[in-house]
């Protein structure tokens, strides 16, 4: 918290965004947080109402994680040199791997202090005697 002209400021540091790049192609910047939720409602969409995924839809998945990866990356691309680069399914995973990574480590930063322990200073055990 900081102070200006006799006002208490709550300042939010810069967060979320990240780049990312793939081998020695151009580096791209995103946002964690955006981009995160837009890959969970796709992936949602292909699961169950027990968040199971059969056979066929796992390879929808793959599909899926391929076309979303190369869409937000900028794929396929041209090198400096004037190659062509595009990507490999595991190139796709892997950054989906990553991304939820940096997604965990902003998590704890949208948790209010307050959900953080337990609601009660008492313990919520039950002990029944018989």
């Amino acid at each position: 918290m900081s102070e200006k002209n006799g006002r208490d400021i709550l300042k939010v540091g810069r967060m979320g965004r990240r780049w990312f790049s793939f081998g020695d192609d151009e580096p791209f910047e995103l946002d964690v947080v955006v981009v995160y939720n837009q890959w969970t409602d796709i992936d949602a969409a292909l699961r169950d109402d027990k968040g199971q995924m059969s056979r066929e839809s796992m390879t929808q998945l793959n599909r899926a994680a391929f076309d979303f990866v190369r869409q937000i990356a900028g794929y396929p691309r041209q090198r400096p040199d004037g190659a062509p680069s595009d990507l490999t399914l595991a190139e796709a995973l892997a950054f989906l791997k990553m991304l939820t990574d940096e997604m965990e480590k902003l998590t704890s930063f949208f948790v209010p202090e307050s959900r953080k322990g337990p609601s009660s200073p008492v313990s919520t055990e039950l002990i029944s005697s018989t």
